[in-house]
């Protein structure tokens, strides 16, 4: 009579006592709401041991993991987080894009975004992935926390205890300060002191006093004349000034009159794209993402009107709401257009 090795033996038995139940009940491919972790995401996946006949052992169904995009970034800067979840057999039910926002050590750290909107790729088969952007919250972050992954285990019985739980290892994250906020270089005393010879009075040689007048007359005529020439040669240029202005605000007015087919998110995300596009076009700015902060800063160095600066403020603000927060909805496109007009009549006045 042939025999079952071992780890099959135990397996077949174990089911016989303990899954006999679960069978009887017409529940095999149901997975209960009994036994869930209450603090963690789940993850909706349910699959049983996989036995490895190389090895002759049984094992988790699943293998997890994450990769980052960088070890180190500055403040106001994001990071792509992967998240790769891995089949070793058959799978009852897929995994769904887990929610980081339920997992307070992310959501205490960094602002979350799904890049995927919700969508999972699948890279191999039995194989998932989704990538989120990270960014974080304050400067001194060391690492990113570890992932945990939920999932339902049909050969475990009982019920309470069919909930495994799978844990990423913590990624390195180092988040340095910007570098406008960088401290101060120290130099070298040999560098800071002064010479005593800078202060000595140097002896008088160059042009007589007599020849200086016509220098002192020649320079501003000089430049007159060199005005006129320009003028004269690029007569438009002033014109040609203007015409990049207006174009640059036609612009944004038609890139928001085609974000109406928008809603949401996706809308509140175009909106950021065209106003840091107008900003580059019409005030020379050179970021990529624009912030409250640092907008609102360069509306200052500019200096304009603080009424204006707030407006800003409250503009970025409410797109952020939308794309990370719990607003769903809001005026973003009216209030886009309000600002744009406002940002034009600072900058070009009537009669200018």
């Amino acid at each position: 009579m042939p025999t079952l090795p071992l780890p099959r033996l135990w397996l077949a038995g174990w089911l016989l006592l303990g899954g006999m139940p679960t069978v009887l009940n017409g529940a095999d491919d149901e997975i209960p709401r009994v036994g869930r972790p209450a603090d963690l995401p789940f993850s909706g996946a349910s699959a049983g041991f996989h036995f490895d006949p190389e090895h002759s052992e049984y094992q988790v169904p699943f293998l997890v993991s994450t990769t980052a995009s960088a070890k180190a970034i500055q403040e106001q800067e994001a990071v792509l987080l992967t998240l790769t979840v891995q089949a070793r057999g058959q799978v009852r039910t897929p995994p769904q894009r887990l929610d980081l926002q339920e997992i307070p050590a992310l959501a205490q750290r960094f602002y979350l975004e799904d890049v995927t909107e919700g969508r999972a790729a699948t890279t191999v088969s039995r194989s998932w992935q989704w990538v989120y952007r990270l960014r974080p919250r304050s400067v001194g972050l060391q690492q990113i926390p570890g992932i945990p992954f939920v999932y339902y285990n049909p050969d475990l019985q009982p019920v309470t205890r069919s909930f495994q739980v799978i844990w990423t290892d913590p990624l390195p994250l180092e988040v340095r300060p910007s570098e406008r906020d960088a401290p101060p270089v120290t130099a070298s005393e040999s560098i800071l002191k002064l010479d005593p010879d800078v202060l000595r009075t140097p002896p008088r040689t160059g042009i007589p006093w007599g020849w200086w007048w016509p220098l002192w007359l020649g320079t501003p005529l000089a430049c007159a004349g060199w005005y006129l020439v320009w003028h004269w040669l690029y007569a438009d240029a002033a014109t040609l000034a203007r015409r990049r202005r207006s174009r640059a605000e036609r612009q944004a007015l038609r890139a928001l009159a085609q974000a109406k087919r928008l809603q949401g998110r996706a809308q509140a995300d175009r909106i950021v794209a065209i106003v840091a596009e107008y900003l580059q076009a019409r005030l020379g700015w050179s970021g990529a993402e624009p912030t409250p902060t640092e907008i609102t800063a360069f509306l200052r160095q500019n200096r304009y009107d603080e009424s204006l600066v707030e407006q800003t403020r409250h503009l970025l603000e409410l797109t952020s709401a939308v794309r990370f927060g719990p607003i769903e909805e809001a005026h973003l496109l009216e209030a886009a257009r309000v600002w744009i007009q406002a940002i034009e009549e600072a900058s070009c006045p009537p009669g200018s």
